[in-house]
Parts: structure tokens; C-alpha cells; sequence
């Protein structure tokens, strides 16, 4: 009998004291202490940055396992590593940063021994020290205003009050309204993105924000677009006003200033100075003196029928202007079209019409 346990205790002892030879800490395996560095610096908002780490293998077999990387404890992501013995290398993931203060860590999350012809077995690391580095990520510059296109070098002074002016008095209570409203609309969704980017998880926040750039990025292109194409068309009206007042000029130097026919019954005649009375307060409005500084256009253009609807062109593409000059007008705009056309797309889905 005493027999029979001596050989089961030697049999235990032979299978279990590897168990506690592989449990036993691994020294000289681990992260760096104090070693995270970045792919580019100064680190920028939204801008993709490289995020490193280095681990060492001062073991004598080969070491493959995850890090964690997190910003502020909020983890980013994993990455794997393999280190054959005796040698350092490096781990990297990619990071979209925000806007403020971070604090960037790396650390082991899981460690396995391999050997050849064996299955990767778990190990602990003697020491697990999580590298750690303070990092402030800037904003990105202010993109510019976009430029106000030179029409030509003649009309350049009067160009540059169009952007504000170009609904007089009450275009310029417009803007100044637009800009106090949108300095602190700015203010608020800096904010609540920086709030956001803390709450949300990163698979959340990050499309949003990607969303939104990509949102303005298109604002501001279209902007210069419509600024182009308005100053185009407001060349045109200077030189078909030009043109205008030759003609009118040339009459009154030969004195052909009777009119007849349909021309001369009071009520037409009284449209027709009306429609020129109009014009002329139109051209002074959006042309100023323009037009006594531009070409005058070739024989036949200025006025007509065109001239009005030219006019009604000029005032959509300054609509269209002040709506995407101002970022906040511009997403009140897009998140009302968005609520009216699901709003649409339900109803025609499931056939029932609210109220």
C-alpha cells in the first residue's frame, strides 16, 4: 500500500512541477518604461498619427502577445507583437487625435511562450510596467475665408464690399448677426465635440467627425464657387450697364429723346419708367460705380428682358453665398432638409401619413 502512494505521489509531482516552471514570472520581458513616441509632432486634430511602443525579449525563447494602447484610459486599440529572444522591436497603431490633453499609454495585455512543436503556452511577466506619455494635440489652423475672385483689375475696390454688401444695409445687419450668432455657435460645438470625443467610443465619435469635416470641406468650396460665378455675373451687368449709358448718352448728345407708338400711351409709358427707375436703383445697389470702370459690352447687350432675371440670378448666388459663408447656417440647413426627407421616405415606406 505505502508502495502504491509513493509512485502516485511521484507520478503528481512529475506532471505538476512543470506547471509551476512555465507559472513562474519571466523577468527581462516587457514595454520600455517611458517609451511612446509618434510618427509625426507636433500631433494636430484629425490629423492620422503613427503611435509607437518597444518591447524587449530579453528571454531565450521566441514571445508573442497584445498591446493595449489607450488615451486618457479610454482604450484606442490592440496591437500584436512576436519577438524572437534576445531582440527589441517596436509596435505601432494609428491614431486620429482631438483637440486638448491626453494621456497616451501602452501596456501588455497578454504574453505567450513559443516553442517549436509545443502550443503557445501563457506566461506571466516578472515586471509589466505600462509606458506613459503627456501629450497636447492642437487644433488645425482656421482654414481662410475664401477669397473674393478678381473680376479684373479695374473693379477690385468695388469688389471687395460685395461679400458683405450685397443686400445693403440690411445684407450688412445680416452678416453681423451671421458672425455674432456663428462665433458662438463655434464656441458651443467646440465644446460639445470636445465632450463627445471623451463620452462616445472612438468608433462613434471618429465617423461623426469625419462626417462633419468632410461636410465643410464641401461648404467651403462650394462658397468660392458661388463667389466666382457671382463675380462673373456681376461683371456682366457692369458692362451691360456701361453699354446702357453710352447709348443713353449718345441720345441725349443728338437729341432723339421723342417716343411713339405703343411707347408713347401714358400707362406703358409709365411701366417702362417704373421698370428703368428699378433698374437703375438695381445697378446702383449691386454695381455702385462699376460700370464707369469696366469695358462697355458689345453692340446689342445691356438691358432687355435678360437684365432682370440676371439681376434675380445675382440675388440666389448671394443667398447661396451667405448661407455657406456661415458653417452654422449652412448644418441648420442640411439637418432640416435631412429631418423633412426621412420624414418623407417614412411616410411613403409605411404608408400612414402624421400629423
Amino acid at each position: 500500500m505505502t508502495g502504491i502512494f509513493r509512485n502516485l505521489s511521484i507520478s503528481f509531482a512529475i506532471w505538476i512541477f512543470p506547471l509551476f516552471v512555465f507559472a513562474a514570472p519571466v523577468p527581462n520581458v516587457g514595454i520600455i518604461p517611458g517609451n511612446i513616441w509618434y510618427s509625426a509632432y507636433p500631433l494636430r486634430e484629425g490629423v492620422e498619427v503613427g503611435v509607437y511602443t518597444a518591447i524587449f525579449n530579453g528571454s531565450d525563447f521566441t514571445v508573442q502577445g497584445r498591446v493595449a494602447f489607450r488615451d486618457n484610459d479610454r482604450l484606442i486599440t490592440e496591437a500584436p507583437f512576436l519577438i524572437a529572444p534576445g531582440k527589441l522591436d517596436e509596435v505601432r497603431i494609428n491614431w486620429v487625435p482631438r483637440e486638448g490633453e491626453h494621456s497616451v499609454s501602452a501596456l501588455i495585455t497578454k504574453v505567450e511562450r513559443i516553442e517549436q512543436g509545443t502550443s503557445p503556452a501563457t506566461i506571466t511577466l516578472a515586471t509589466n510596467v505600462a509606458a506613459k506619455n503627456e501629450v497636447t494635440v492642437e487644433p488645425l489652423p482656421s482654414p481662410p475665408p475664401p477669397a473674393s475672385p478678381n473680376v479684373n483689375s479695374a473693379s477690385v475696390s468695388a469688389e471687395t464690399a460685395v461679400i458683405t454688401g450685397d443686400f445693403g444695409a440690411v445684407g450688412s445687419a445680416l452678416s453681423t448677426a451671421a458672425n455674432t450668432i456663428g462665433a458662438l455657435a463655434s464656441s458651443t460645438t467646440n465644446t460639445v465635440a470636445s465632450v463627445a470625443s471623451r463620452v462616445l467610443p472612438a468608433y462613434v465619435s471618429e465617423p461623426i467627425g469625419s462626417v462633419a469635416e468632410s461636410g465643410d470641406s464641401f461648404r467651403v468650396t462650394a462658397a468660392t464657387a458661388v463667389e466666382a460665378k457671382k463675380a462673373d455675373l456681376r461683371q456682366a451687368l457692369a458692362e451691360g450697364e456701361a453699354a446702357k449709358q453710352a447709348r443713353a448718352s449718345e441720345t441725349r448728345a443728338s437729341g432723339l429723346t421723342q417716343v411713339g407708338g405703343l411707347a408713347a400711351i401714358a400707362p406703358v409709358r409709365w411701366l417702362v419708367s417704373g421698370y428703368r427707375a428699378t433698374m437703375a436703383k438695381l445697378s446702383d445697389w449691386v454695381l455702385g460705380d462699376l460700370p464707369t470702370k469696366v469695358t462697355a459690352a458689345e453692340e446689342g447687350t445691356g438691358g432687355g428682358v435678360k437684365e432682370p432675371l440676371q439681376y434675380a440670378a445675382y440675388f440666389g448666388l448671394a443667398s447661396a453665398g451667405l448661407l455657406l459663408r456661415h458653417a452654422w447656417v449652412f448644418w441648420i440647413v442640411v439637418l432640416v432638409l435631412l429631418f423633412f426627407l426621412l420624414r418623407f421616405l417614412f411616410r411613403k415606406l409605411f404608408r400612414r401619413n402624421y400629423y
